[in-house]
């Protein structure tokens, strides 16, 4: 199996979880079309460097979160790992980044967002705004997890990851992916 199908983005559900307690409700679900804006807006930049979301994280002021949900979603071959709840007009997020070794020669820049809306609604918003080719689904107890792969200029493999649950309910955690070649 590709090396990339074993690689966690996040600990997704977890993350999505967490930000469940965040938001003051596991049952909310919010404007799928924003959310979808604000993870595109927020880590689509950052395929080739995660830093980017750092600065934006810092001039926003977004709020850094606790260290125990923090390792909830930390990858165990990550270089950088950070991450942010945050709430932007009445919607509520966890964001994390992270840098990870990729076959020795490349390096993985992971953005994920972790939103309030059902799996279904994000993949037919997602799929609308973005041409996204679906390559491989891991279907476990609880969840799903969809990988996509998509062009990318920025990038040697650009992917996004959906981690939804089962029963279509919110929430569901979303993950955009650069593979460059380590220079």
């Amino acid at each position: 199996m590709d090396q990339y199908f074993t690689i966690r983005f996040l600990k997704g559900i977890g993350l999505s979880i967490a930000a469940s307690v965040f938001s003051g409700s596991a049952v909310f679900a919010g404007d799928t079309k924003k959310q979808i804006e604000f993870f595109l807006g927020t880590c689509f930049g950052s395929l080739d460097d995660v830093s980017r979301v750092q600065s934006l994280a810092a001039l926003l002021k977004w709020k850094n979160a606790p260290a125990d949900f923090a390792n909830l979603g930390k990858p165990v071959n990550s270089i950088k790992y950070e991450t942010w709840l945050v709430q932007k007009e009445g919607e509520f997020y966890a964001v994390a980044v992270n840098q990870a070794p990729w076959n020795d020669r490349q390096i993985a820049n992971v953005c994920s967002v972790a939103i309030q809306s059902s799996g279904n609604a994000v993949i037919a918003e997602l799929t609308r705004v973005i041409k996204l080719k679906k390559v491989h689904e891991e279907d476990e107890p609880l969840q799903t997890t969809s990988y996509y792969e998509y062009e990318s200029m920025a990038v040697d493999r650009a992917m996004v990851s959906v981690v939804a649950l089962k029963d279509g309910s919110a929430p569901v955690s979303l993950g955009v992916t650069g593979i460059r070649n380590n220079q």
